[in-house]
């Protein structure tokens, strides 16, 4: 219309000043409009050719329902639209008729008053939606649910204004309404077998639109492969709240004959690819909605999966275990009874092969905890790495494939070949603990650096083997308890435990071979210290059970052996001869050595000639240096038994003299019972002892020897008789015991004949 009144609108005033010879004012009139007019034409016919080759596009971002009024589903839309518009335009008064093919689904308009168009870019809008052909929604959502998408046909009309010139615009668009894939929002929860050919499914759908809908009923016929394997409804109908993700439950119906291609299905890549059709009944507020689904498909993945845990494990024939085995067996989503008629699999521990294991007439249920007994006919490799994983972690991981069973499956025989391999925790409770109660003997053998113990040990084993168990070797390397290598043991003869599971004592003989240095330094802590401690590492056994004999790492473990120090005590002192001038004293010591070792050793001399006994004899009262006593040959101290040596000590002239100096004079001769009376001790004593060619220096003391002599008959102060033998000898107490006390009175007589 503006193209038309513009001209005729500027014609009259322009005429006015325009000179144009030879026309009359009408004429110059109308020439003056078609000036004006024939530009404005073009120009209008300019915009009309750009908008009739203007295309616009359309997707549906996002719908909600508003409400339900007159039987039509009110709904706002939210949209992105584009175009090919070279210039930026303006759309208003815009109506759309809603086609799902040839099916009328409803109308649209936009929800304000107009939309901008900008040269290469979408613009967002909202749209009033009505919808009133539930017929047509119901292929529209069909044909979504199926493949992901849906396509709208919008006749589309406006007035679209671009700079002063408007138009009227009529148009078809194809708008994309993305419906997410029902397989994308269905999952299988749990399929329960319960019986016969008839099972319950749990499947779990999210709702991925802001409206509220109710899922009535479900009708559907499964097929695996183009077969139909079974069909299903809806035990109850289920009430979806926008966004949120509910539980359907399906009654199933198995079609009879299809177990063995179900088992087929899964067994190949452990997954059930299969087609849905059917028809679901839908309900938006109160409006019944029918909607045809057709090869929806689904996958049921059904990996497999064993936890095992050996509650008893025996040897049987000789050659193989019998084992009660706690397994929860499971397949995916599928829960149910099977029954296992025969079967063979094979077990790997990650490369090392455990075994064949048998299965013969068991039931389980997949999804829980049952009891189970097989046969495993075992190998060396795997065994030895399955008890190695499970002493470190409790846990080992198993592979087990290669299966060839026999089922019965919801009454039908079935027959399953695996080839894969699928991952089973074994679970065990395996433990130990090993220590040495008690070392009943240590004795060295020749060449002197051989040592056998015999010793008690406490095995305390938690283990699913009831039958026996032999240790039937042992080596371990012998450490201080600071480290130093001291040399390598074995076991000598084999230990037998009566089961696999319990506390034992056993006795044990090992058998350490020690190099130079060890046996320097158990000599020295048997002999000086009276004990010695010692650590085992790297220990391995071999232990027998059944027809295996498993090499296994085990921990360190250490031990002590406290015999005792070797003992020296002073039986006696004799007198053997005394001079008063010049003043010389000479006493035979009597010493009795205590070997606590389980072996014999020799009392040698030193390494640089040293006698084989030494000490210094010292006064107490007076701390003086009287002399000093030396034993300068061998002796066999036996094991576990004392030896007496005499042990001749000649004091030095101080010595004598002050041993001979009468005791009112701060000396030790009783000039009235002419006696030598003394409190003495031994000092700095030393003994060297020989294990074999090693010589261990050995310190002792000895304190409080209570010395009471008599003088040989005539011997007295300032008479002296130096070759007099003692022909009179009283001992007046026991060793190192004091002396009675004198006896007085009437008796007194009798003391002073006696002496």
């Amino acid at each position: 219309m503006l193209n038309v009144l513009l001209p005729i609108a500027l014609a009259p005033p322009l005429a006015k000043g325009l000179k144009l010879p030879g026309l009359s004012r009408r004429g110059k009139l109308i020439a003056l409009a078609l000036a004006v007019a024939i530009p404005a034409i073009c120009l209008a016919a300019f915009f009309s050719y750009l908008v009739g080759s203007v295309q616009v596009y359309g997707q549906v971002e996002d719908v909600e329902l508003l409400g339900v009024e007159g039987g039509q589903l009110h709904l706002r839309a939210k949209a992105l639209v584009s175009s090919n518009t070279p210039v930026g335009v303006d759309v208003t008064d815009v109506g759309m008729r809603l086609f799902w093919g040839d099916y009328e689904l409803g109308e649209a308009s936009l929800v304000g008053d107009l939309v901008r168009l900008e040269p290469g870019r979408a613009t967002r809008v909202e749209l009033d939606v009505r919808i009133w052909g539930l017929e047509a929604l119901g292929g529209l959502l069909s044909e979504g649910l199926a493949s992901g998408k849906a396509v709208v046909r919008a006749e589309a009309s406006g007035t679209v204004r671009a700079s002063f010139i408007s138009f009227w615009v009529q148009r078809a668009l194809e708008v994309e309404v993305p419906i997410p894939k029902l397989s994308e929002h269905i999952k299988v929860l749990e399929l329960a077998l319960t019986g016969g050919h008839r099972a319950n499914a749990t499947v779990s759908f999210r709702n991925p639109y802001d409206i509220m809908f109710e899922v009535c009923s479900l009708d559907l016929t499964l097929s695996q492969g183009g077969q139909v394997v079974g069909h299903a409804v809806l035990a109850e109908p289920v009430v979806i709240r926008p966004g949120c993700e509910v539980g359907l439950v399906l009654n199933i119906s198995i079609t009879p004959g299809s177990a063995q291609l179900i088992a087929d299905a899964l067994t190949d890549d452990w997954c059930l690819s299969g087609q849905v059709s059917g028809r679901a009944e839908l309900s938006v507020s109160s409006l019944r909605l029918g909607v045809e689904l057709s090869n929806i498909g689904f996958d049921l993945e059904a990996e497999p999966g064993l936890d095992a845990r050996p509650l008893e494990v025996e040897v049987v024939n000789g050659d193989r275990f019998a084992t009660s085995v706690l397994v929860n067996a499971s397949l995916g989503p599928i829960k149910g009874p099977i029954h296992i008629s025969s079967g063979t699999l094979e077990a790997y521990v990650g490369s090392e092969f455990l075994g064949t294991l048998y299965l013969n007439d068991q039931d389980i249920e997949l999804g829980e905890q049952c009891l189970i007994t097989a046969i495993l006919d075992p190998a060396l490799p795997g065994a030895q790495a399955l008890i190695q994983e499970v002493l470190r972690s409790g846990v080992a991981e198993l592979l087990v494939g290669n299966a060839s069973l026999d089922l019965l499956v919801m009454g039908e025989e079935v027959h399953v070949l695996v080839g894969r391999s699928f991952s089973s925790l074994a679970e065990f409770s395996l433990s130990y603990e090993l220590s040495i109660s008690q070392v009943l003997s240590l004795v060295p053998e020749r060449p002197g650096n051989v040592f056998i113990v015999d010793a008690e040990v406490h095995v305390s084993v938690v283990s699913p083997v009831l039958s026996p168990v032999e240790v039937e070797a042992l080596s371990f390397d012998v450490f201080s308890p600071d480290e130093r290598f001291l040399g390598t043991g074995s076991l000598e003869e084999p230990i037998e435990l009566p089961t696999g599971n319990g506390d034992f004592y056993v006795e044990a003989t090992t058998r350490l071979e020690l190099t130079r240095d060890g046996v320097q330094w158990l000599a020295e802590q048997l002999v000086a210290e009276g004990s010695i401690s010692l650590v085992l590492g790297d220990v391995v056994a071999i232990v027998g059970l059944g027809p295996l004999d498993v090499e296994l790492g085990l921990e360190e473990f250490s031990y002590s052996y406290e015999p005792g120090e070797i003992e020296f005590e002073v039986e006696d002192v004799d007198l053997v001869s005394v001079s008063f001038e010049p003043p010389s004293v000479i006493f035979d010591v009597e010493v009795s050595i205590y070997n606590p070792l389980d072996f014999s050793v020799n009392l040698t001399h030193g390494p640089h000639g040293e006698p084989a006994l030494s000490f210094e004899l010292w006064c107490r009262k007076h701390n003086k240096y009287l002399g000093t006593g030396a034993f300068d040959s061998e002796v066999t101290l036996e094991a576990k038994q004392s030896t007496l040596i005499v042990v001749r000590v000649a004091l030095t002239p101080s010595g004598a003299a002050h041993v001979l100096k009468p005791e009112p004079l701060g000396g030790h001769y009783d000039p009235i019972s002419n006696r030598i009376k003394l409190l003495a001790d031994l000092r700095d004593g030393r003994a060297y002892v020989a294990i074999y060619d090693v010589v261990v220096s050995v310190s002792f003391n000895v304190s409080g020897i209570y010395i009471n002599e008599p003088l040989p008959a005539g011997a007295a102060a300032y008479s002296v008789n130096t070759g007099l033998q003692e022909v009179s000898h009283l001992h007046e107490g026991l060793p190192c015991l004091w002396p009675p006390k004198p006896l007085n009175g009437p008796l007194g007589f009798l003391r002073e004949l006696l002496n």
